[in-house]
């Protein structure tokens, strides 16, 4: 489950985002998933670290080209955009035009409607357009 919105740090050394205090996650779950979409679905593989999913997402990426599109996804917590990168202005822009910044992807995103849920959700991750994370990061949905 998410944890918490924090905007995007990353460690120059490691590539790993940074965390202001230490996240607890079940045993079993694993932090990282890369999602590789087709033409045919979408498959996913977990991973312990950033780096491994980053390392296996480029490999894929290198051997198919552009025929998969590979994201790497947060499991356990939701990224805030960067504010180096995104200014509130973008964001509106975005909202504006149906996309929202998804922070479990760390990418902008069109939401869609699930005929399965009722609601909309990420195209990549499947995360709920309602979810607490998601709402507030994109000012147009909490009326702003």
């Amino acid at each position: 489950m998410p944890v918490r919105t924090k905007p995007l740090i990353v460690d120059k050394a490691t590539g790993e985002p940074k965390h202001p205090f230490p996240i607890h996650l079940k045993e079993n779950s694993l932090p990282w998933l890369v999602v590789i979409t087709t033409e045919v679905g979408r498959r996913g593989k977990r991973f312990h670290s950033l780096r491994e999913a980053k390392t296996f997402a480029k490999q894929v990426e290198k051997e198919h080209g552009g025929e998969v599109s590979v994201t790497v996804v947060s499991r356990s917590v939701g990224y805030g955009p960067p504010h180096s990168l995104v200014s509130d202005e973008v964001l509106h822009e975005q909202n504006a035009r149906g996309r929202y910044w998804c922070p479990y992807c760390r990418q902008f995103r069109v939401f869609a409607h699930s005929r399965v849920w009722g609601i909309d959700r990420c195209e990549v991750c499947g995360t709920f357009i309602d979810d607490f994370h998601v709402t507030k990061n994109n000012p147009r949905l909490w009326g702003h």
